[in-house]
C-alpha cells in the first residue's frame, strides 16, 4: 500500500502522511467547541472568548437570561436555556447530543 506525502502546514517542512493529517483534522474538529455558563448573560461579544479562532462557541444561560444572551452576542455564539438553576447533568447531556466530548 502507498500512502501519498504532503507537507503539512505548520509542520516544519517535515513531510507528513495523508493518513496523519486526516488525524490531526479529527482531533482538531473534536476539540473546536468553547463553553461558557452565565447566570446574567452580560457577556461582551468582542471578548476574544467569541472573536479567537473558528470554534464553535456555545453559552449555557440560565433561563432568565436566555433572553440578554441572545440580545448582546447576536450571531457570535448559540445560546442554550441551562435551566433555573441551571442544570449540570443537562448541560453535559446537550454537549454529548451535540457531539462535544468532554475531557479531563
Amino acid at each position: 500500500m502507498t500512502i501519498s506525502r504532503t507537507t503539512a502546514p505548520g509542520a516544519g517542512g517535515r513531510a507528513v502522511t495523508r493518513r496523519r493529517l486526516g488525524w490531526v483534522a479529527a482531533a482538531v474538529l473534536a476539540a473546536a467547541a468553547k463553553v461558557t455558563l452565565t447566570g446574567s448573560g452580560n457577556l461582551d461579544p468582542a471578548a476574544s472568548f467569541f472573536t479567537a479562532g473558528p470554534a464553535l462557541k456555545l453559552v449555557y444561560a440560565s433561563s432568565p437570561a436566555v433572553g440578554k444572551a441572545s440580545e448582546r452576542l447576536g450571531g457570535v455564539a448559540t445560546v442554550i436555556d441551562a435551566g433555573d438553576p441551571p442544570s449540570l447533568p443537562g448541560i453535559l447531556a446537550d454537549l454529548a447530543a451535540r457531539g462535544v466530548r468532554c475531557s479531563r
